[in-house]
């Protein structure tokens, strides 16, 4: 459903953007699928967030202030893209949505005598998760290089303000990055990446314009080839896993709770139970 929402914003907003936004929605399609594999992390929800900002601009600021308060429940790093929203679009109204996102959970888990609990949940798990989780490694440098390089390509157009705004937006999630680049991790880089380069074939005339669709589409028949490589092996993974699932549904007493020593948590799906622990 995440996944499904993501797509048709970024497909309202590049119909703002270019009258090329079905070639781009295609790019993002690929890209979005090589980097998440069609998994939810938190990154996916932090990127509806995000698309919702950029629809949303330059109006309704306590909504996007808002907004960005929800997403910093999720990652506390996530406020970030205030910094961006503030200098290209500062309102007062804008944080005070955000404040009060912040002021009403806290005063919710005071109530609840759990405020240390708040604490814990938001701010130490996500430090740590920031510090000590291993993302899956790209393993594409040239990719990389490519990317960065499309990007350089739209700085002759990109002085303007929606496009120092989607750059500005685009630089401020490398944050959710660190050092070892997580695929898991890159997907408001990968969202953004996308728009940038849709609104900035809008801004591009002649020989430039065709140059820079070209090496779109370069970038395109990369990410097809690499998905069709490994699309087979990844199929072949779920219906196992699934298939074994179902086996072990069928075999485990109907206990009202269970406990999965492993990281299966679709199988308390099958069986329709709550986990113990997270």
């Amino acid at each position: 459903v995440i996944q499904s929402i993501n797509l048709a914003l970024v497909t309202l907003l590049l119909k703002k953007f270019t009258r090329w936004y079905m070639f781009f929605t295609a790019l993002y399609v690929a890209l979005n699928f090589f980097i998440a594999e069609n998994n939810l992390w938190y990154e996916q929800t932090i990127t509806t967030g995000y698309l919702l900002i950029l629809l949303f601009m330059p109006r309704r600021k306590i909504l996007i202030g808002i907004i960005a308060g929800l997403l910093s429940l999720i990652k506390p790093i996530a406020a970030i893209v205030l910094l961006p929203v503030l200098v290209f679009s500062y309102s007062f109204s804008t944080l005070v949505g955000f404040t009060l996102i912040w002021l009403l959970a806290i005063v919710f888990y005071t109530m609840q005598s759990g405020l240390t609990q708040f604490y814990n949940g938001i701010i130490s798990y996500n430090a740590f998760l920031l510090e000590n989780y291993q993302g899956h490694p790209i393993g594409h440098e040239k990719l990389l290089l490519f990317a960065a390089f499309l990007i350089l390509l739209t700085f002759p157009v990109i002085f303007k303000r929606t496009g120092l705004l989607l750059i500005t937006m685009l630089l401020s999630t490398f944050v959710f990055l660190r050092l070892t680049f997580g695929k898991d991790h890159l997907t408001p880089t990968a969202t953004l990446f996308v728009l940038l380069l849709g609104w900035g074939s809008a801004q591009m005339k002649g020989l430039y314009k065709w140059i820079f669709l070209g090496s779109v589409v370069v970038l395109m028949i990369f990410l097809i080839r690499q998905i069709k490589h490994f699309l087979p092996s990844l199929i072949a993974h779920r219906v196992n896993e699934q298939r074994q699932e179902q086996e072990i549904a069928g075999v485990i007493p109907d206990y009202e709770s269970l406990y999965v020593f492993g990281d299966r948590p679709t199988l308390y799906v099958t069986l329709g139970k709550l986990p113990p622990t997270y």
